[in-house]
């Protein structure tokens, strides 16, 4: 992605209220604006979301949230990295800093030739009940304990 601007989470919270988490579809239980200060000032997780208190403190460790002007998202039509880009992209959920401007420029070239479209190009690639309950229980084999997401 390229970022267009960092801004704090709850400013995130009030600015983009169609990237919360809701019962709408299943694209939107995955909504990532999960965390915002309530009156007294304490965090807490939108509902429906995959993140509750159980991951709050990996969630909040950082202070922003960056907020992308162009993004390739592949999910299920996922592509290979060529080894000279291996430094780039995050391995999981998150970010990563590259600091190299010519090699950041190469890969972008790349990617954007390579893809179809910017944006979601595909799906999550657990995108079934079962893989989104996984991901809420941070399991991949026990799916009877997600019975909300049904």
């Amino acid at each position: 992605m390229r970022v267009r601007k960092v801004v704090s989470f709850q400013t995130y919270w009030e600015r983009y209220p169609s990237k919360r988490p809701s019962l709408e579809s299943a694209i939107r239980k995955r909504g990532d604006n999960i965390w915002h200060q309530d009156a007294s000032g304490s965090w807490v997780a939108a509902s429906n979301g995959l993140h509750d208190e159980r991951h709050r403190e990996r969630d909040l460790r950082g202070e922003n949230v960056v907020v992308a002007s162009e993004f390739y998202y592949f999910g299920q039509s996922a592509v290979s990295v060529p080894e000279r880009f291996n430094n780039i992209p995050a391995s999981t959920q998150g970010h990563k800093n590259t600091y190299d401007g010519e090699l950041i420029s190469k890969f972008w070239d790349w990617i954007s030739n390579i893809a179809p479209m910017a944006g979601r190009i595909d799906v999550p690639s657990e995108f079934t009940e079962s893989g989104c309950c996984a991901q809420k229980n941070d399991t991949e084999k026990d799916e009877d304990v997600c019975e909300d997401t049904a």
